[in-house]
């Protein structure tokens, strides 16, 4: 059991109210108790229930459904086995839970890591990177640079303690959420610090335990200046660093600190201590530290205002983080540091006037609290944006019927397509990311048939193909079936268990899930769709377990779910997902498609409208509209973007996202279709939704054209970069799909040319 863990057990046997540090002069043994905060999900006039309070998924054992391996390759960290609650596997401390934990974690603003062992820095090593320290690449000089980032491993401070001496720490991780976990550094007797590690925690906190503070520096402290004791009890001491860099160190009443050498800070006292000590820190110096110092948040839980389910046709909605505290006598207050995304539609807490620079997306600025919770509200799709096509380019979506020609052309086209149509066949490679969006691309076909052309006979044939296909997988027939894992507890591929981390592009390892899966989701949601306005409306009670078993792996929205993480993919602090799996990479987690990643929050979106699951609506269009603000923020990059570096912005996308870093390419090529393209695939009705015709506009106009797309070569970019203009000028698109001779070697393996042309026809109002 963690240290903090202990301190809830007594807090349970004891009042719950916060005990004040006791102000003497002689080393206090009164310990920090933890007092327990009220019920995450409080009900009150002014904020309404939280969406994430029940998992609104189907109650079901996965096992029934798929086999469970008996082995996994990569293994559970130190404490953990297969009896243990699921373990996050693309979260933000990952490589805490992996190998030797000397990969960075960065909480934003901060990045932590544990020293190697030939540093002789026994603790955790913190840093935070200004502006003026980033790296651009591979050439300095050059008009747009192909990437940036942040230097790594410069050991600004290191928390450790006098009783750790030169041997290496023990290392461990207790209570892993979503959003935080709790390490503990130990010399393996009773001397331990705990640190709880948090999305954008204000300061890092060390809870010490029988043992007394020693901070370490390679930059090298200049000066260490006495401010003295604040009105809440903590001391205060300034640290000015050789880099002119300024950090405020925090330290319990009992605690005095002295500069030891231009290396060491270490406490006063030579005497063994027992009891507890508590250590923060953070850069700057600013009295919003110096009045918040002495509460330590040690939990963040995910918000979501669960009004939505009511109010379908609401146009915000308002998410948000609720915080759990150990109290000591401090302030009612808290704050945490909040991305650009987050500080700008701040509906819950105070927006101060300090800030530190991100890695790489733009200036955080501290946001004060006196509720326990900090709020934003976020922009929602509209409701009319369902399953049919829908355009931003228009005011309404609704009253513009397409032309009888244009009509008649799709009508063409569609039943072309699908007399060439082998969906059973071609939905069969060893891959779930391949075979998701050609199931997928049937149904658009499906959906064309059934809507446009109305031909009921070949709309019942095209549901018995799909479902044919679908049957496949849902069977678990596919040639590499999917099994739950029983470790980190997941739906993985089976081509991976051998080891091979390459193989359907890591599955096996986490990689992706959330782009393979929701290709099948999304299929799976017009097939129930079409079945019930069509057909016998039987196939929803077939396909659910399945589909919502894919779901949870990716998507589950409780904390607390016996067989799966919570969000496994979905980063709700960054507003984005990570496709980074369990690896430990020295710039973080990645992600490289920002539309397939908000795909599959449609994808989610769609299956809730199907069977009619409210709550589902309610979290895709939640996520839909995060994902919008940060999408645009961080990885498509109108003119006017003022977060990203300048020199950067001309690029138009980001290419590939790391926490730590940005590169401007992709895994598979720097061809300009691959970047750009990538960040484009699938073109759904939620695409004009997240890419606004300003931005494609910019994008074609200074990245791509005309002139370009006509000379990339057959392969599908040709067909998919030139789709993309149904965003902006959709009638080049339109001519483009029309064509009599259009060859269909222009079309990605998850591209339908009817659905192309349908897409077109209702932007360009045929």
């Amino acid at each position: 059991m963690g240290l903090l863990e202990k301190l809830k057990e007594k807090s349970r046997a004891k009042s719950g109210r916060a005990s004040n540090y006791e102000n003497s002069e002689h080393q206090s043994q009164t310990p920090l108790r933890y007092s327990r905060p009220p019920a995450p999900l409080p009900k009150s006039s002014h904020r309404s229930a939280n969406l994430f309070s029940e998992n609104f998924l189907l109650n079901q054992d996965v096992t029934t459904l798929f086999p469970v391996t008996d082995r996994y390759p990569v293994p559970l960290p130190a404490g953990y086995s297969k009896a243990s609650s699921p373990l996050p596997t693309n979260s933000f401390y990952e490589t805490l839970l992996l190998e030797d934990h000397s990969c960075p974690v960065w909480t934003h603003p901060y990045s932590l890591w544990i020293p190697p062992k030939d540093m002789n820095r026994p603790g955790l090593a913190l840093n935070h990177v200004d502006e003026h320290m980033k790296v651009f690449g591979p050439d300095n000089t050059l008009e747009h640079p192909q990437f940036f980032f942040s230097p790594v491993a410069i050991l600004s401070l290191c928390l450790s303690a006098m009783e750790f001496g030169s041997s290496p720490v023990q290392v461990s991780v207790t209570n892993p959420k979503k959003l935080y976990c709790h390490l503990s550094l130990s010399n393996g007797c009773e001397s331990n610090i705990t640190v709880p590690i948090i999305q954008g925690m204000a300061f890092v906190s060390a809870i010490y335990e029988n043992c007394q503070p020693k901070l370490y520096s390679n930059v090298g402290f200049r000066e260490l200046t006495a401010v003295g004791t604040l009105n809440n009890g903590m001391k205060k001491y300034r640290a000015t660093l050789n880099d002119n860099t300024i950090w405020s160190l925090y330290v319990s009443t009992h605690c005095d600190l002295q500069f030891n050498s231009p290396e060491e800070i270490t406490s006063c006292s030579q005497v063994p201590f027992q009891g507890q000590t508590l250590v923060q820190v953070a850069k700057l110096d600013s009295p919003h530290y110096d009045e918040i110092c002495g509460n330590v948040v040690t939990g963040m839980h995910l918000y979501g205002d669960s009004s939505l389910v009511q109010n379908e046709t609401t146009q915000t909605g308002t998410y948000g983080f609720n915080f759990d505290l150990l109290q000591s006598n401090g302030p009612s207050e808290l704050a945490m540091w909040t991305l650009p995304h987050q500080y700008t539609v701040l509906s819950c807490g105070k927006v101060t006037d300090l800030s530190l620079n991100s890695t790489v997306k733009g200036p955080m600025r501290l946001v004060r609290t006196s509720g326990k919770s900090v709020l934003m509200t976020e922009q929602l799709p509209p409701h009319e944006l369902q399953f049919a096509p829908w355009t931003s380019l228009h005011q309404s979506n609704t009253s513009h019927a397409i032309s009888e020609k244009a009509h008649q052309e799709i009508c063409r086209v569609a039943r072309s397509e699908f007399a060439a149509d082998r969906i059973v066949e071609w939905s069969c490679p060893d891959s779930m990311y391949t075979s998701g969006k050609i199931l997928d691309k049937a149904a658009y076909q499906l959906y064309v048939l059934a809507y446009e052309v109305r031909d009921r006979e070949l709309t019942l044939e095209a549901l018995r193909r799909l479902e044919a296909a679908l049957s496949r997988f849902v069977n678990n027939k596919q040639p590499q079936p999917l099994y739950y894992e029983s470790f980190w507890k997941g739906i993985v591929s089976g081509a991976g268990l051998d080891g091979n981390i390459f193989v359907d592009y890591g599955n096996t390892h986490y990689n992706d899930h959330h782009f393979h899966y929701g290709y099948h989701i999304h299929a799976a949601a017009l097939l129930v769709k079409v079945d019930k306005e069509f057909d016998s409306g039987q196939r929803e009670r077939w396909i659910r377990p399945w589909v919502e078993a894919l779901l949870s792996d990716v998507a589950t929205p409780i904390e607390d779910h016996s067989q799966f993480p919570q969000f496994r993919s979905f980063d709700w602090f960054h507003g984005h997902s990570w496709a980074t799996g369990l690896f430990a990479r020295g710039d973080g987690k990645d992600e490289e498609s920002s539309s397939e990643d908000y795909n599959m929050s449609y994808a989610l979106y769609c299956w809730g409208l199907a069977v009619d699951n409210k709550q589902l609506v309610a979290m895709g269009k939640l996520m839909l509209g995060v994902q919008r603000h940060a999408v645009n923020s961080y990885m498509l990059y109108s003119d006017d973007n003022q977060i990203m570096p300048r020199q950067f912005v001309g690029n138009k996308v980001s290419g590939i996202l790391f926490e730590n870093k940005i590169d401007h390419t992709t895994y598979f090529g720097q061809r300009p279709e691959y970047i750009h393209g990538i960040h484009m695939l699938p073109l759904t009705p939620v695409s004009s939704f997240i890419r606004n015709p300003k931005f494609c506009k910019e994008e074609w106009n200074q990245r791509l054209g005309k002139e370009f797309v006509s000379a990339i070569p057959e392969g599908g970019w040709r067909g998919l970069l030139t789709l993309s203009t149904v965003l902006f000028e959709p009638e080049f698109a339109y001519d483009f799909f029309v064509r009599k001779d259009f060859d269909p070697l222009n079309l990605d393996n998850g591209m339908s040319q009817s659905w192309s042309l349908l897409l077109a026809a209702h932007a360009a109002r045929k």
